[in-house]
């Protein structure tokens, strides 16, 4: 069901579907953009392989990277 929220500067969004997901962030893709998502794919598993995620993560939320995300990733470093 889709629902209207109007932010202070009067911009309206218009929220056409919520998800319950396990996570805490998302980037949307078009469907179909299989391409987008390959790149997206290989760019997040450096960064998880490389160690900036973590540290990212830890530096922006100021708390580690939350075990349920680590068990899901395992090349998260």
């Amino acid at each position: 069901m889709a629902r209207t929220i109007e932010s202070e500067s009067k911009n309206t969004l218009i929220l056409a579907e919520t998800l319950d997901l396990k996570q805490s962030n998302a980037f949307p893709v078009a469907k179909g953009n299989e391409a987008l998502i390959k790149t997206l794919n290989a760019g997040l598993d450096e960064l998880f392989r490389d160690g900036s995620y973590t540290k990212l993560y830890q530096e922006y939320f100021d708390r580690p990277v939350p075990h349920v995300f680590r068990a899901a990733h395992p090349s998260l470093r």
